[in-house]
């Protein structure tokens, strides 16, 4: 009788066996982690209901909207200007998603590095949320921008101007895919998400999910997530 146990990716499978060589024995956490990221890599979608694209959630009594591309590019240099100060870059990162409702351009007027601090201190005091709420906001967040399963190796910071610039030639070409559309609506009238969904179709080859913009992007979250296992086993490894 054929075992109901799946069998791991093959590689996957050379991936634990290079790390377990160099002495790196990954938890199961890890195991798991590797495993959940290499199966999208492997296997298209599986036909399952989507949120509704574009549409908010509500928490602690504010409602979060998928970031527009305005809002990304504002959140990269608030980072930045809020370099040191953790708990306020997470806050600029909630309050860039309460700006992004389609067609709000408030973040526009939110620039120098008072401002930034001021408003975004000023909201953060009044939101309705305890502490150990604070990671589960942010998972369901990155959910919201269609990001659930993107990993990094880097801290953000040092590749932002390669982000911001990235931005900038995506929405140049999504005008230039779309005849008619400005630059204005693909950066503030529809999420990011929506904008990158809409690329995507346009850029795969007859619908062929070997080449589909989202598998280069899960086998590149999963290379990722390996170097990372070996980071997180320390800097001899």
């Amino acid at each position: 009788m054929q075992s109901p146990v799946p069998e791991i990716a093959p590689h996957l499978t050379a991936a634990l066996a290079a790390l377990r060589a160099d002495g790196i024995e990954p938890s199961d956490a890890e195991v798991v982690w590797l495993a959940r990221l290499r199966w999208a890599c492997d296997h298209p979608e599986d036909g399952s209901i989507p949120w509704v694209s574009g549409a908010p959630v509500q928490y602690g009594g504010a409602i979060f909207w998928p970031m527009h591309r305005l809002g990304e590019l504002w959140f990269i240099r608030a980072h930045r200007l809020l370099e040191g100060m953790d708990k306020l870059q997470v806050a600029a990162y909630m309050f860039a998603h309460v700006n992004s409702a389609p067609g709000d351009r408030t973040l526009l007027y939110i620039t120098s590095d008072a401002d930034v601090v001021r408003e975004v201190s000023e909201w953060f005091d009044m939101l309705a949320l305890h502490d150990d709420q604070i990671i589960v906001l942010t998972d369901r967040l990155r959910q919201l921008d269609g990001q659930a399963d993107v990993e990094t190796v880097s801290n953000g910071t040092d590749d932002a101007p390669a982000i911001t610039d990235s931005i900038t030639a995506g929405t140049a070409g999504l005008c230039k895919a779309f005849p008619g559309t400005t630059p204005d609506y693909w950066m503030s009238g529809v999420s990011a998400a929506e904008a990158r969904g809409m690329m995507e179709s346009v850029a795969t080859h007859n619908g062929c999910f070997a080449n589909s913009p989202r598998r280069t992007r899960a086998v590149s979250n999963y290379l990722n997530a390996v170097k990372q296992v070996r980071l997180n086993h320390g800097p001899a490894a």
